[in-house]
């Protein structure tokens, strides 16, 4: 055994128990060791939550004395705990590290600033304290960075510069982060996403912003940013999911008009005012959030946006009728309470769900004059949800094809740990 130079377990999950013996040290010729469920070098660093393992206890230092490795990974063991040591910071030919969903506690080693050769560190889903050291800044072959959902705390980056150019994929989301916005993010030319959701960033967002030309995810709601959409935003042509919902952003949606990648904007728990105008040429805008802000205007610009299958737009200041969406046949959730609506629901009568062929079962000359809600089953195979004006009272759960249709509370607990619920985020 003291010539092997792979040693992957694969996904034996609860077949594969007890402790990482420290005897593993003793392996000097191991080039790849694989204690994770899934071997994910060279794929898109896809994640597998359904896969795992059930190693438990602390991690070895001893494995520090196999040098020669380039992978090791932990990934999905759950009940991996202690901290990661420092040791590990020896390991100076690993190009791979993963210590990913875990139960690691203490801080991120500032050791691992050593690991020159690093390109995949997945730190994430993890219980990690601490403040994101400084050495990790200087790692130039760095493409994937996961420190996702830890209880990290402090500036995420407290450098002018890295040495990041080489940077893909930045997940910092679910932590405590807080100060302004890392401006040392803008320089990181290569990234295509960037998670920074769930922290606590104050300020507005960098004017240079529109420097990260290749990103195509970006997603920094639930945080306390204020300000204007920066206008530099334009620049992100790439761009097809952008999520900035839960902040204190103000000024209007105008720096979304060059976008016409984008298939959803969640701008929803704002204080964003102006028109939709801006986005009436994105024409594979798929959902889009606008709920809680101070917009004005009509629908109009949405009327030729086909592909659209929700729009939340309630507690806003919209003005006009339902007319523009009565050619939207991929149409299956609408909220529009609590705007200045007039006219009738006539418009929605041959809204289709999921391509039925069944309309609008429901009288559609109600006026829309705010003292009343209506849902509609419109399709057999899908649910389709519509609430205009005041809800009042509680809506009962109504079976619709073996889906159900909501209370907009209700739809809104039920999806508030998704994301907005409505399509997996890419990875």
């Amino acid at each position: 055994m003291s010539s092997l130079r792979v040693l992957y377990i694969g996904a034996q999950e609860e077949f594969f128990k007890g402790f990482i013996p420290e005897e593993l040290g003793l392996l000097s010729e191991l080039e790849v060791l694989a204690l994770g469920a899934v071997f994910n070098f060279g794929l898109q660093q896809e994640y597998f939550l359904y896969q795992s393992n059930e190693m438990r206890g602390p991690i070895p230092k001893s494995i520090a004395n196999c040098t020669k490795l380039w992978y090791l990974d932990f990934f999905g063991n759950n009940y991996l705990t202690g901290p990661i040591p420092r040791e590990y910071g020896q390991l100076v030919n690993l190009e791979y590290l993963s210590f990913e969903q875990n139960n690691f506690t203490g801080s991120i080693p500032s050791e691992l600033g050593n690991l020159t050769k690093i390109k995949y560190l997945h730190l994430g889903f993890n219980a990690l304290e601490g403040e994101f050291p400084v050495e990790l800044a200087s790692l130039s072959e760095l493409k994937f960075l996961n420190v996702r959902n830890n209880f990290l705390t402090g500036s995420f980056l407290t450098v002018e510069s890295t040495s990041w150019s080489r940077l893909e994929k930045l997940f910092i989301d679910g932590n405590n982060f807080r100060g302004a916005f890392p401006r040392a993010v803008t320089a990181m030319t290569a990234l295509t996403i960037l998670y920074m959701f769930d922290n606590d960033f104050t300020g507005g967002l960098p004017e240079n912003l529109g420097q990260l030309a290749n990103l195509q995810v970006f997603d920094f709601s639930s945080n306390h940013l204020d300000g204007e959409l920066p206008d530099s935003l334009n620049n992100c042509t790439q761009l097809q999911w952008l999520q900035a919902g839960d902040n204190n952003l103000t000024g209007t949606l105008d720096p979304l008009r060059n976008l016409s990648l984008l298939y959803l904007i969640a701008a929803g728990n704002n204080n964003l005012t102006g028109t939709l105008d801006p986005l009436r040429n994105l024409s594979v805008l798929i959902s889009l959030f606008a709920e809680n802000n101070r917009f004005t205007s009509t629908l109009d610009p949405l009327r030729n946006l086909s592909l659209l299958e929700s729009l939340y737009a309630e507690n806003n200041r919209f003005t006009g009728t339902l007319d523009p969406l009565r050619n939207l046949s991929m149409l299956i959730s609408l909220f529009a309470e609590n705007n200045r609506f007039t006219g009738t629901l006539d418009p929605m009568r041959n809204l289709n769900a999921s391509g039925s062929s069944a309309t609008l079962g429901a009288p559609p000359f109600e006026l829309l004059d705010g003292t009343f809600w209506r849902a509609f089953e419109i399709g057999i195979p899908i649910g389709v949800v519509i609430v205009i004006g005041v809800v009042i009272g509680t809506l009962r759960t109504m079976p619709c094809a073996r889906h159900w249709l909501l209370h907009t509370q209700d739809f809104a607990r039920h999806f508030s740990k998704g994301r907005y619920g409505v399509f997996n985020e890419p990875t």
